[in-house]
């Protein structure tokens, strides 16, 4: 108990117990929209909904090129050389920058594709939604970068707001007033047009804090070219990362149309909470990580990563335990649709058990300094992904792209294991 309230009186530990709180929260909330939409409307809907959400999390990546994270790079940098204020020539370098992308993007859209191609790729009539992301789109990248500017500010509590929870509240309203009002507008829209409200708010919110920092003597400026050179390494990760969620749900989308995709969609929700036990312990540890690396403390350093490997195995072994004992009553309560998904949430299951076993991979290459390492085996991890998905989807639907999402994760992270025990004699596992 000493540690404990000695812990919560450090000003880092207080946003770090915030910071999980809300993302708890953000998590239950979403949940309960997903139980709200998939109880009052049928599976092609929600699919359409899930599809345009991963479309929007892959095309907001290309134009935040990283500098969703840079800007908290610059935020530490520009604290170190005492000109923090510089922070605001930073952001606007940015805005340009991202702006210009998303535009980019549009133009290519319209310059590439038609509706005629569009609908006949997915068999579906599909181009108006896409057609309305894209002219969001900008806004949807400017919210997301707006939040992460907010965490670079310091405002953590306010920055996880606007990414757990303000995100999907448009969302929430939006399916309240398509249950009383059907033909006004589709549950995709509301969430697509709800970026444009989320925009006007955190750039609001982002300005107000301008107006209240003061400015220091010695200002720093960063042309664009450095900053893109610094932010495109940084969300190159990112990037595979979001192509590989979103390769199966693409496939699924046209080979099987809208209703997979919310079979599918659901599954995956239910196993990232198990993954929210890895994010957790993360957070806490990639310091140390970082540090103990530093200082060459081998043995100090194995103990810490077999450690949490250990306590993240156990706590998602207990959960998965008890969600693959009640997994039909947690799908009917989706719908009596959803049972349809019990294999595919299975063989998912798999892949987080196997991850939580090697609790630091998403952040040891990372913390010591390897990148690019990480970034070469998440390239081949992708390639094998899109071949499985390729092969199996059609073939096999949700559990094809179930077992491909299993074998890719368990590739990846026997890949960083073998990569960091030849290298370092580290085994990030407490077997």
């Amino acid at each position: 108990m000493k540690k404990l309230i000695k812990a919560l009186k450090q000003h880092a530990y207080t946003q770090t117990i915030f910071t999980l709180a809300l993302r708890g929260f953000g998590v239950l909330f979403l949940f309960g929209i997903s139980f709200l939409m998939t109880n009052n409307f049928p599976p092609s809907v929600v699919g359409e909904y899930e599809f345009i959400r991963v479309f929007l999390l892959v095309t907001g990546s290309i134009c935040l090129l990283g500098t969703d994270v840079s800007i908290i790079y610059f935020s530490g940098k520009l604290k170190a050389l005492g000109s923090f204020s510089s922070i605001k020539k930073v952001y606007y370098s940015i805005l340009k920058i991202v702006s210009v992308l998303s535009l980019v993007l549009v133009f290519l859209f319209f310059l590439f594709f038609t509706k005629e191609n569009v609908n006949a790729f997915f068999e579906d009539s599909f181009y108006d939604i896409i057609l309305k992301s894209f002219i969001c789109l900008i806004f949807y990248v400017i919210t997301l970068f707006n939040s992460e500017t907010l965490r670079a500010l310091d405002k953590t509590v306010l920055s996880e707001l606007f990414r757990n929870i303000f995100k999907y509240v448009p969302l929430g309203i939006g399916i309240f007033l398509q249950i009383k009002y059907p033909s006004y507008l589709s549950i995709s829209e509301y969430y697509v047009y709800g970026f444009v409200v989320l925009f006007l708010c955190s750039q609001l919110a982002v300005l107000y804090q301008f107006n209240n920092m003061v400015s220091t003597k010695h200002e720093q400026g960063y042309k664009a070219k450095d900053i893109i050179r610094i932010s495109w390494p940084m969300g190159f990760s990112s990037f595979i990362m979001f192509l590989l969620l979103s390769v199966d749900v693409f496939l699924l989308k046209k080979h099987f149309g809208n209703d997979y995709v919310a079979y599918y969609a659901i599954a995956v929700k239910l196993i990232t909470i198990l993954s929210i036990i890895i994010i957790s312990f993360n957070i806490n540890v990639s310091p140390e990580i970082a540090e103990l690396y530093s200082l060459r403390k081998t043995s100090s350093l194995q103990n810490t990563v077999a450690d949490l490997a250990k306590k993240v195995f156990l706590i998602n072994v207990f959960l998965a335990l008890g969600m693959v004992i009640f997994i039909k009553p947690i799908l009917l309560a989706f719908g009596s649709e959803y049972i349809v998904i019990k294999d595919t949430f299975y063989i998912l299951i798999i892949s987080q058990l196997f991850t939580s076993a090697f609790g630091v991979v998403p952040v040891y290459l990372n913390m010591t300094g390897r990148a690019k390492v990480y970034q070469a085996i998440l390239i081949v991890s992708l390639i094998i992904n899109i071949i499985l998905n390729l092969i199996l989807i059609p073939k096999y639907g949700i559990n094809g792209a179930a077992f491909t999402f299993t074998f890719t994760v368990i590739f990846w992270n026997i890949c960083v294991v073998v990569y960091v025990y030849r290298k370092d004699k580290i085994k990030l596992s407490f077997l």
